[in-house]
């Protein structure tokens, strides 16, 4: 985890990325909660976190929330891995580039999120594919 965050506090080995605008993710609730369901531990519930690839296309990440640190003055940020089901189809080798970081205020509905670039030029590849349509295999 502590290379995680050193790689994606370094400028030259991530990007941020503004999140869309007014999309809260789902799971905020569960999250934080202070008694989260039975058999629910609060550091394995997803977050999703939609961004704009190009102006006519989004892509949602979903990680599984590993780090969560509250403000309490309306922002959160959480540091988590991309979920397995995106994995296997960015086939990202490196274990380092698979963690994000997101930064959200809850009253405005704003933030960022913070990538690898190995992993957002993943996406991006991926995105704009074919077999992100569902027309071609992955």
């Amino acid at each position: 985890m502590y290379r995680a965050l050193q790689a994606l506090s370094d400028p030259d080995l991530s990007v941020e990325v503004p999140l869309v605008e007014g999309k809260a993710p789902g799971t905020w609730g569960l999250i934080q909660s202070l008694f989260p369901p039975e058999n629910l531990h609060r550091n394995q519930v997803p977050a999703r976190f939609s961004v704009d690839i190009m102006p006519v296309l989004t892509y949602e990440f979903t990680m599984m929330v590993n780090l969560v640190c509250d403000d309490l003055r309306g922002t959160i940020t959480a540091v988590g891995h991309l979920a397995h089901d995106q994995q296997k189809f960015l086939r990202l080798e490196d274990e380092i580039s698979l963690f994000i970081a997101a930064r959200y205020r809850l009253r405005q509905k704003t933030g960022f999120l913070t990538v690898s670039k190995k992993l957002w030029d993943a996406v991006n590849k991926y995105a704009t594919s074919p077999a992100a349509f569902g027309t071609a295999r992955p």
